[in-house]
């Protein structure tokens, strides 16, 4: 199928731009041909949704043909939109280079974007240019996905850019999906070990992954296990080949080998993550370390004599005895509904900070294009998911939009407490399918019946639960 443009397109933009339409009339024709291809892809953006805007045709004031073609793209949702209208919006251009897709501002009206330095970065970075050559391979329907994509990518920059113009909407949209990664972070540096709990998929580790990386440390992510033991994480006997025979050394085990790490770069955080804390045998796995973890007894005045101590050698940073450097923190995760393991130790209790993550404080995770992996659905889709998760949630603990229609007798009542809600992490796997049927079939349904596990009307209690999946409202 033929590409919308012709690379000749391009060309004619460049050849007339700036010159008098009385000077040079024959083009007019050919040049508004090429704008109407704009007002295509402008076109079929308006049927996703977007609010467009553009000029068809090809002069300036004062009857001049225009070096540049452009239309501008305002966000779907109100009122984000309204806020924005001639002010912020996405460009989507022509010019002699080809297709321009970019983040800018209404200068004519006061609204400059090269004003302050995080503007004009946010601009360039941003900045997607397709070359004539490429740009004339694409259809329009190509065209308005390209766009559409890039939209969706960058929304989190979109939304930075219009802060700076002290758009509000903008302004809470960032803070709700900072709020989190800000609290946890100061949590963190407060008290260098914390376990971040809740219901399953609510983003406990991608949320730990970020406050990482807010805090430009080096990261580590572990996972515990039933097996795993005081070898795996601080030092063992393991077996080695020694000439002709077998023998054993004795070898660091994981957080020892990071702790010496981050003592050879003091002046930098390292973070450690265990992912799901709770179900290895935590007094095993750490062992003399409850002493040393203690923020109160960081440094080498939380030094121990590890179990295998005798067999350090001389010039090992750990020979007199193992202690936690001060820059390392730990960041544990953990399930409040796992049923397969034992409460957590006291002793390891009162030496973590605890910090419940709610479903509903995480939602905005899937506003995130991180965690989409790149494959971001458009934003209709991300707020269908967020009202199709919020209505389950609210149904899982008997909390009805309609308070009239809450079952009151017991036996018609889900009974589930909000440790049961489910995280945005299981609605992220609408990638996998894009169907919400598929979703609900394939990850949520098999889940609910784990949660119902044992309890009476089970089948009529999935019912109630996938009828307000489906909800409308």
């Amino acid at each position: 199928m033929a590409g919308l443009f012709n690379e000749s397109d391009f060309d004619l933009i460049a050849q007339y731009a700036g010159k008098k339409q009385k000077d040079v009339p024959e083009p007019y024709d050919k040049l508004k041909a090429v704008y109407d291809k704009l007002g295509h892809i402008m076109d079929g953006l308006k049927g996703l949704g977007y609010h467009t805007d553009i000029k068809r045709h090809p002069l300036f004031s004062g009857n001049w043909y225009a070096p540049y073609h452009w239309g501008r793209a305002y966000p779907k949702q109100q009122p984000l939109q309204k806020e924005c209208h001639d002010k912020v919006f996405f460009v989507v251009g022509t010019d002699a280079n080809g297709i321009n897709i970019h983040i800018d501002s209404y200068s004519s009206k006061g609204y400059s974007s090269d004003d302050t330095e995080a503007k004009k970065k946010i601009k360039k970075d941003t900045w997607l240019q397709i070359p004539p050559a490429e740009a004339s391979t694409y259809t329009c329907e190509e065209l308005v996905k390209i766009v559409d994509d890039y939209i969706q990518k960058n929304w989190v920059p979109f939304n930075l850019f219009a802060r700076e113009f002290g758009i509000k909407e903008s302004i809470r949209i960032l803070e709700e999906m900072n709020r989190e990664v800000e609290n946890t972070k100061t949590l963190l540096l407060a008290n260098h070990n914390i376990v971040l709990t809740g219901a399953p998929g609510t983003g406990k580790t991608y949320l730990a992954k970020e406050v990482a990386k807010k805090m430009d440390a080096v990261f580590k992510i572990v996972q515990f296990h039933p097996s795993y033991d005081y070898t795996d994480f601080v030092e063992g006997l393991r077996p080695v080949n020694q000439e002709d025979s077998l023998g054993f050394q004795r070898m660091d085990g994981v957080f020892k080998k990071f702790c010496k790490e981050a003592l050879q770069d003091g002046s930098h955080p390292y973070v450690f993550i265990i992912d799901e804390i709770n179900r290895g045998e935590i007094s095993k796995i750490f062992g003399e370390l409850f002493y040393s973890i203690d923020r109160g007894y960081r440094g080498e005045k939380g030094r121990v004599s590890t179990q295998y101590q005798n067999l350090v050698k001389e010039d090992d940073e750990f020979h007199k005895g193992f202690y936690v450097p001060e820059n390392v923190y730990i960041i544990g995760t953990m399930n409040d509904i796992d049923r397969s393991v034992d409460s957590m130790d006291f002793a390891l209790r009162r030496r973590f900070a605890w910090k419940e993550i709610t479903a509903e404080s995480r939602i905005s995770m899937l506003d995130d294009e991180t965690a989409w992996g790149g494959r971001k659905p458009e934003q209709s889709v991300i707020e269908e998911l967020k009202r199709r998760m919020t209505n389950l949630n609210n149904c899982i603990i008997d909390q009805y939009p309609d308070q009239e229609s809450t079952p009151k007798a017991s036996k018609d009542r889900i009974g589930l407490t909000k440790s049961y809600q489910i995280g945005a992490s299981y609605f992220l796997k609408y990638m996998m399918y894009g169907n919400f049927d598929a979703l609900w079939e394939y990850h949520l349904k098999g889940l609910l019946y784990e949660y119902l596990r044992g309890t009476s009307h089970i089948e009529e209690k999935i019912e109630r639960l996938h009828t307000a999946y489906n909800a409308l409202q």
